[in-house]
């Protein structure tokens, strides 16, 4: 089998799930993505990568985390590997318009909206 990488930013949430691979008897490599460098360069290991990136994370302080797990995503992607929650999972969870968008293309009824960006353009 393959090994896990778990990619995420919030310590609190990790515990269980570190128990339960490790129950299993599963190989995994924690990815604490809160700030960091990343080596555009580098190939990334063989594996499957499993993110668990939180909208919330700037939250916690971890203002650069959904950047950061962007880039390391986009990087994972590029060359391949397979990625769970990827780059396109995170977008959908960090954007409001995204996740409405998404509900009309697949038929569902949503509200009329107008997304605001900016403090000046709230009516």
């Amino acid at each position: 089998m393959s090994k896990i990488f778990v990619i995420h930013e919030n310590s609190e949430w990790l515990p269980p799930f570190a128990e339960a691979l490790d129950a299993e008897g599963v190989a995994w490599e924690e990815w604490y993505l809160v700030e960091g460098a990343l080596d555009l360069d580098a190939v990334p290991p063989e594996g499957v990568f499993y993110s668990r990136m939180s909208a919330s994370s700037h939250t916690r302080g971890h203002v650069a985390s959904k950047d950061y797990t962007r880039s390391v995503l986009s990087w994972l992607e590029s060359h391949g590997r397979l990625v769970i929650n990827g780059r396109r999972v995170v977008e959908l969870e960090m954007s409001k318009v995204d996740q409405h968008t998404a509900l009309r293309a697949f038929g569902f009824d949503v509200p009329s909206t107008v997304a605001v960006i900016g403090r000046h353009h709230l009516k």
